[in-house]
Protein backbone atom coordinates (compact mmCIF):
# COMPACT_ATOMS: atom_id res chain seq x y z
CA UNK A 1 0.00 0.00 0.00
CA UNK A 2 1.66 3.25 -1.08
CA UNK A 3 1.77 6.35 1.08
CA UNK A 4 -0.77 9.08 0.35
CA UNK A 5 1.13 11.80 -1.55
CA UNK A 6 -1.63 14.42 -1.16
CA UNK A 7 -0.04 16.32 1.75
CA UNK A 8 3.36 16.15 0.04
CA UNK A 9 1.96 17.55 -3.20
CA UNK A 10 0.65 20.72 -1.51
CA UNK A 11 4.13 21.66 -0.25
CA UNK A 12 5.75 24.47 -2.26
CA UNK A 13 9.50 24.68 -2.92
CA UNK A 14 11.19 27.95 -2.12
CA UNK A 15 12.67 29.88 -5.05
CA UNK A 16 15.85 30.52 -3.05
CA UNK A 17 14.65 33.78 -1.52
CA UNK A 18 13.42 32.13 1.71
CA UNK A 19 10.14 34.00 1.13
CA UNK A 20 8.00 31.76 -1.11
CA UNK A 21 8.20 28.11 0.02
CA UNK A 22 6.22 26.13 2.54
CA UNK A 23 7.62 26.43 6.05
CA UNK A 24 8.92 23.02 7.18
CA UNK A 25 7.88 22.95 10.82
CA UNK A 26 6.70 20.31 13.29
CA UNK A 27 3.15 20.43 11.97
CA UNK A 28 4.29 19.81 8.38
CA UNK A 29 6.52 16.94 9.50
CA UNK A 30 3.56 15.47 11.38
CA UNK A 31 1.01 15.80 8.56
CA UNK A 32 3.32 15.00 5.63
CA UNK A 33 5.52 12.27 7.12
CA UNK A 34 4.39 10.90 10.47
CA UNK A 35 0.61 10.63 9.96
CA UNK A 36 0.85 8.71 6.64
CA UNK A 37 3.47 6.34 8.07
CA UNK A 38 1.31 5.74 11.18
CA UNK A 39 -1.69 4.99 8.96
CA UNK A 40 0.35 2.60 6.86
CA UNK A 41 1.48 0.57 9.87
CA UNK A 42 -1.77 0.71 11.88
CA UNK A 43 -3.02 -2.69 10.59
CA UNK A 44 0.08 -4.33 12.08
CA UNK A 45 -0.51 -3.10 15.62
CA UNK A 46 -0.63 -5.74 18.36
CA UNK A 47 -3.90 -4.18 19.49
CA UNK A 48 -5.54 -4.98 22.80
CA UNK A 49 -3.65 -7.50 24.90
CA UNK A 50 -5.06 -10.01 27.35
CA UNK A 51 -2.93 -11.84 29.89
CA UNK A 52 -4.56 -15.25 30.21
CA UNK A 53 -4.63 -16.71 33.75
CA UNK A 54 -1.80 -19.22 34.16
CA UNK A 55 -2.80 -22.65 32.91
CA UNK A 56 -2.53 -25.15 35.78
CA UNK A 57 -4.24 -28.18 34.24
CA UNK A 58 -3.34 -30.35 31.28
CA UNK A 59 -6.32 -29.43 29.09
CA UNK A 60 -8.08 -26.09 28.67
CA UNK A 61 -11.25 -25.94 26.59
CA UNK A 62 -13.25 -23.02 25.16
CA UNK A 63 -10.97 -20.22 26.40
CA UNK A 64 -12.98 -16.99 26.58
CA UNK A 65 -11.23 -13.76 25.61
CA UNK A 66 -12.44 -10.19 25.17
CA UNK A 67 -14.04 -9.15 21.91
CA UNK A 68 -11.30 -6.58 21.21
CA UNK A 69 -8.38 -8.80 22.22
CA UNK A 70 -5.82 -9.47 19.53
CA UNK A 71 -2.82 -10.65 21.54
CA UNK A 72 -3.09 -13.42 24.14
CA UNK A 73 -0.17 -13.60 26.56
CA UNK A 74 -0.11 -17.12 28.00
CA UNK A 75 1.93 -19.14 30.45
CA UNK A 76 1.55 -22.51 32.14
CA UNK A 77 2.81 -24.46 35.12
CA UNK A 78 2.24 -27.81 33.37
CA UNK A 79 2.37 -28.97 29.77
CA UNK A 80 -1.00 -27.82 28.42
CA UNK A 81 -3.37 -28.63 25.57
CA UNK A 82 -5.36 -25.57 24.54
CA UNK A 83 -8.24 -27.03 22.56
CA UNK A 84 -10.08 -23.90 21.52
CA UNK A 85 -10.96 -20.25 21.93
CA UNK A 86 -14.56 -19.06 22.01
CA UNK A 87 -15.57 -18.15 18.47
CA UNK A 88 -15.66 -14.40 17.72
CA UNK A 89 -18.66 -12.45 16.50
CA UNK A 90 -17.03 -11.65 13.15
CA UNK A 91 -15.33 -13.68 10.44
CA UNK A 92 -11.64 -12.99 9.95
CA UNK A 93 -10.77 -12.12 13.58
CA UNK A 94 -7.05 -12.56 14.20
CA UNK A 95 -5.22 -13.35 17.44
CA UNK A 96 -1.53 -13.63 18.22
CA UNK A 97 -0.83 -16.25 20.90
CA UNK A 98 2.39 -15.81 22.86
CA UNK A 99 3.77 -18.32 25.39
CA UNK A 100 5.79 -16.23 27.85
CA UNK A 101 6.83 -18.92 30.29
CA UNK A 102 6.55 -22.42 31.57
CA UNK A 103 6.18 -25.71 29.76
CA UNK A 104 4.97 -26.31 26.24
CA UNK A 105 1.48 -25.16 25.22
CA UNK A 106 -0.02 -27.25 22.43
CA UNK A 107 -2.86 -26.00 20.23
CA UNK A 108 -4.84 -29.20 19.72
CA UNK A 109 -6.01 -29.95 16.17
CA UNK A 110 -9.82 -30.54 16.07
CA UNK A 111 -10.06 -31.79 19.63
CA UNK A 112 -11.83 -31.08 22.90
CA UNK A 113 -13.58 -27.71 22.72
CA UNK A 114 -17.00 -27.04 21.23
CA UNK A 115 -16.80 -27.49 17.45
CA UNK A 116 -16.85 -23.78 16.43
CA UNK A 117 -14.08 -23.01 18.93
CA UNK A 118 -11.58 -25.63 17.72
CA UNK A 119 -8.29 -25.14 15.89
CA UNK A 120 -7.34 -26.43 12.46
CA UNK A 121 -3.61 -26.93 12.86
CA UNK A 122 -1.04 -26.17 10.20
CA UNK A 123 -0.61 -29.43 8.28
CA UNK A 124 -3.72 -30.79 10.05
CA UNK A 125 -1.69 -31.55 13.17
CA UNK A 126 -1.24 -30.14 16.67
CA UNK A 127 0.78 -26.92 16.87
CA UNK A 128 3.40 -26.75 19.61
CA UNK A 129 4.10 -23.40 21.19
CA UNK A 130 7.31 -23.51 23.27
CA UNK A 131 8.32 -20.72 25.64
CA UNK A 132 8.86 -17.32 24.00
CA UNK A 133 7.26 -18.38 20.74
CA UNK A 134 4.19 -16.94 19.10
CA UNK A 135 1.68 -18.10 16.53
CA UNK A 136 -1.07 -16.29 14.66
CA UNK A 137 -4.59 -17.70 14.33
CA UNK A 138 -7.53 -16.48 12.24
CA UNK A 139 -11.20 -17.35 12.57
CA UNK A 140 -12.71 -18.59 9.31
CA UNK A 141 -16.50 -18.72 9.51
CA UNK A 142 -16.70 -20.91 6.39
CA UNK A 143 -14.90 -23.65 8.33
CA UNK A 144 -16.39 -22.66 11.65
CA UNK A 145 -12.91 -22.97 13.14
CA UNK A 146 -9.74 -21.12 14.10
CA UNK A 147 -7.03 -21.67 11.48
CA UNK A 148 -3.48 -21.80 12.81
CA UNK A 149 -1.22 -19.88 10.47
CA UNK A 150 2.24 -21.40 10.22
CA UNK A 151 4.55 -19.66 12.71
Amino acid sequence: MPLDRGPWNILVDDDGSNLTGTIWNKDKIKTVVLDPVDALFAPFSLGAQTVVPTFTSGQNDNLAVGATTTTLIMQSTVATYLTGIVAPAQDGAVHILLNVGGPLITLAHLFGSSVPNQFIGAGYANTDLPTWRAVMIQYVAGYGKWVVLKP
